[in-house]
């Protein structure tokens, strides 16, 4: 990215939705810039995420599957056993980084406002953390 000329925010959404690993995601766009970090960062978060999504709708389309293969071969065209939406189902094949992902965003969205003590010290103390756990 940095022999080509790419803009920072360019290459850290590259990073992002690229490299596999969160850790070696942020240790590659820090190579680029502090900006490219935090693009790369949000892109992969919210490709994690996304993934969780997709996989939860891919449990539902594979029961739903199963249940009409079932009554298929038993000819009496109904399911025996859960018939349609369960909430049970979702949340044991909901991936639960989901929902930690979209609880620490709500705090965080909701508790640090910019401008205070609070709000200016969070981001030094995440930039401190991500440089001691990925370097």
């Amino acid at each position: 990215a940095i022999l080509v000329g790419m803009d920072e925010r360019v290459a850290g959404a590259w990073i992002g939705a690229s490299i596999d690993q969160t850790g070696n995601v942020i240790a590659s766009a820090a190579i680029i810039s502090d900006e490219a970090t935090e693009i790369a960062g949000i892109v992969k978060i919210i490709l994690n995420s996304g993934l969780g999504l997709l996989a939860t709708a891919v449990a539902f389309w594979w029961q739903s599957r199963q249940l009409r293969i079932r009554s298929e071969e038993d000819g009496s065209g109904r399911a025996h056993d859960k018939q349609g939406f369960s909430w049970i189902f979702l949340y044991d094949k909901f991936p639960k980084f989901v929902l930690g992902y979209l609880i620490s965003s709500a705090v965080l969205t909701l508790l640090v406002v910019e401008g205070t003590a609070n709000g200016d010290a969070l981001p030094l103390a995440v930039k401190s953390m991500s440089k001691w756990w990925f370097s």
